[in-house]
C-alpha cells in the first residue's frame, strides 16, 4: 500500500487542503507512532493527542483519533518514506498476541474514515518502535552527559533540546513531563540531600522546537484543545502558555474553549521576521513557525529567538539539536546553508546534533522508495539518501565539524543495527514477541537497513559512543 493510501480519500482531501506534500508526511509518521503506542511498543500518553487532523479541525465538533487495534486493512508508515516502500494490501486476519490497550485508552469517539477496521503491519510497527526508543535513549543519554561536565556551581546549567521539523512527534512533552516529574520527586523534603536538591536547582532544560507554518499551525491547534499537552509544557510550578491565535481566529475564544482550566493567556502571535513568528511559548517549551526554505536569514531569526530566553541566555549552556527525517526532503545546498547556520550559532560550547534519515538508497528498493515518494510530490533530495553508512556519518562530520580530523566526531548505526541492540535485552525481545507475531524479517531488515541514525558531537564535545559501539 502506498503513501496515499495510509488515509483515505476525506482524509486525504483534508490535509492536502492545509498541507503541502513533504508536510503532509507528518500524518503519516503521526499514525505509525500512534499505533504502535496502542500495541503497547512503548508509552506514549500524548501522541494520540497529537493527530493533526484534529488540529485541522479545530473548531468543529468532529473528533479524530488514533485507530484501535482490530483485524482488517491497514499500512501504516514511520514517514512518508516509509510508506512508499510496500505495495502490499494487509486483508483478512492476523493472529494478535496478548492485550496492551487498557479500557481507559479505547476511543469514545471516532471519524467516519477511521471507523473501518484496521490491519497493522507489524513490520512497520516494529521500526517505529526502533526509531522512538532509541532517539529517546539517545536523548536522555546526552543530555544526562551535558548535565555531568563541569561548570561554575554558582551558576545554572542550560540545556537546549532544538528540535528542526519533527512535526507531530511527542518527543517534548514526553521529555519535559519526565524531568518535571524528576525536578517534583527529587525536590521532595526528606528525600534527597541537600547536595542533590542543588544540582537540580541547577539544572535547567527547554525544548524548541521550528517547523514549517503550516505544521506548527496543526501541532499549536493541537495544544490549545488538549490539556495533558498543555501541562507536559510547563515549567513546575508555573501555569501560563502563551499561545498565538490561528489566522481569523479569537485569541479570547481559544483560550476559554480549550484551555480555560491552565491559565493560558493566549496573545497575537510574536512575529520574529516576516519568514518566523512564534506560535507556542512557556518558560520551557517554544514552538516557532519558519521556512527553511527562505534562507538563512529566517534560520538566524528563530535561533536568535529561541536564545533570547533566560534558561539558554548567559551562563554556560549545551545544545542537543535534533534533526529527523528533515535533510532527505532539503537540497544538499539548503541542507549546507542550515548546518552553517547551526555552527555559528552553537560553535562556542557543546553541542550534538542527531539525524535519523534515510540513506543508500541507490539499489532497487531504495529506487522504487524515492519513485513512490516523488510521485507524491515529495522527492527525496538528501545529501545522505544514496550514500551508505559511512559515508553519510563523513557528510555530517564536514558540514557540523568542518575542521576536525577525519571521521573523529560522527558515530552511526542503521536502524537493523539499532533494532537488534535494543533486543540484546531478552526480557525486552520476549515483550515484543508478545505484542504481535513478527515474521517478515527479511523484509524488515531490508527496510531499516535503509535508515540510519547518526550523531555529531562539535569540537567542545568530540566522539559520543552511543546505543553501543558504532562505526
Amino acid at each position: 500500500m502506498g503513501p496515499a493510501d495510509s488515509c483515505s480519500g476525506d482524509d486525504t482531501e483534508l490535509l492536502e487542503s492545509v498541507l503541502g506534500p513533504v508536510q503532509r508526511t507528518c500524518y503519516d509518521a503521526w499514525l505509525s507512532k500512534c499505533l504502535a503506542a496502542r500495541y503497547g511498543y512503548f508509552d506514549d500518553p500524548y501522541i494520540a493527542q497529537l493527530n493533526p487532523l484534529n488540529g485541522a479541525l479545530k473548531g468543529t465538533e468532529t473528533s479524530w483519533s488514533c485507530p484501535r487495534r482490530r483485524s482488517g486493512h491497514y499500512a501504516g508508515s514511520n514517514t512518508g518514506a516509509w510508506a512508499s516502500t510496500t505495495s502490499r494490501t494487509f486483508c483478512g486476519t492476523r493472529q494478535v498476541q496478548g492485550s496492551h490497550l487498557p479500557d481507559k485508552h479505547e476511543d469514545t469517539q471516532r471519524a467516519p474514515s477511521l471507523a473501518r477496521s484496521y490491519q497493522v503491519d507489524p513490520v512497520l510497527l516494529h521500526g517505529t518502535y526502533a526509531r522512538v526508543v532509541a532517539l529517546r535513549r539517545i536523548v536522555v543519554s546526552v543530555l544526562n552527559m551535558f548535565w555531568q561536565m563541569p561548570h561554575e556551581r554558582s551558576k545554572a546549567l542550560a540545556v537546549q533540546v532544538l528540535s528542526i521539523g519533527a512535526g507531530m512527534d511527542s518527543l517534548p512533552f514526553w521529555l519535559l513531563a519526565k524531568e518535571t516529574k524528576t525536578w517534583t520527586q527529587t525536590l521532595d523534603v526528606g528525600r534527597t540531600s541537600d547536595r542533590k536538591q542543588e544540582q537540580l536547582q541547577r539544572r535547567q532544560l527547554r525544548y524548541d522546537e521550528l517547523d514549517m507554518e503550516e505544521v506548527a499551525m496543526l501541532k499549536t491547534a493541537c495544544i490549545q484543545r488538549h490539556e495533558a499537552l498543555a501541562r507536559a509544557i510547563q515549567a513546575p510550578g508555573h501555569h501560563e502558555i502563551r499561545a498565538s491565535s490561528s489566522r481569523g481566529s479569537s485569541p479570547d475564544s481559544l483560550c476559554a474553549e480549550n484551555m480555560a482550566n491552565e491559565g493560558v493567556s493566549c496573545v497575537s502571535p510574536h512575529q520574529v521576521t516576516r519568514e518566523a513568528r512564534v506560535l507556542v511559548e512557556t518558560p520551557v517549551y517554544g514552538l516557532t513557525a519558519v521556512d527553511l526554505g527562505r534562507g538563512r536569514d529566517a534560520i538566524n531569526a528563530a535561533l536568535k529567538h529561541t536564545r533570547r530566553h533566560q534558561c539558554v541566555s548567559g551562563g554556560p549552556r549545551c545544545t542537543l539539536i535534533l534533526l529527523e527525517c528533515i535533510l532527505a526532503y532539503l537540497s544538499p545546498n539548503d541542507t549546507a546553508e542550515l548546518f552553517e547556520v547551526l555552527r555559528e550559532h552553537f560553535c562556542d560550547h557543546p553541542a550534538v546534533v542527531v539525524c535519523y534519515d534515510p540513506i543508500d538508497l541507490s539499489d532497487q528498493f531504495g529506487r522504487h522508495m524515492r519513485a513512490r515518494l516523488e510521485e507524491r510530490g515529495a522527492p527525496l533530495l538528501g545529501l545522505n539518501c544514496t550514500v551508505n553508512l559511512k559515508q553519510a556519518i563523513r557528510n555530517l562530520e564536514l558540514l557540523f565539524v568542518p575542521d576536525a580530523a577525519p571521521h573523529s566526531h560522527g558515530r552511526g548505526l542503521d536502524m537493523m543495527q539499532v533494532y537488534k541492540r535494543l533486543l540484546e535485552d531478552p526480557s525486552e525481545r520476549s515483550r515484543l514477541d508478545r505484542i504481535l507475531v513478527l515474521d517478515e524479517n527479511e523484509e524488515l531488515a531490508l527496510l531499516m537497513h535503509h535508515y540510519g541514525l547518526i550523531w555529531v558531537g562539535n569540537t567542545h564535545v568530540g566522539p559520543l559512543n552511543l546505543l553501543g559501539d558504532t562505526q
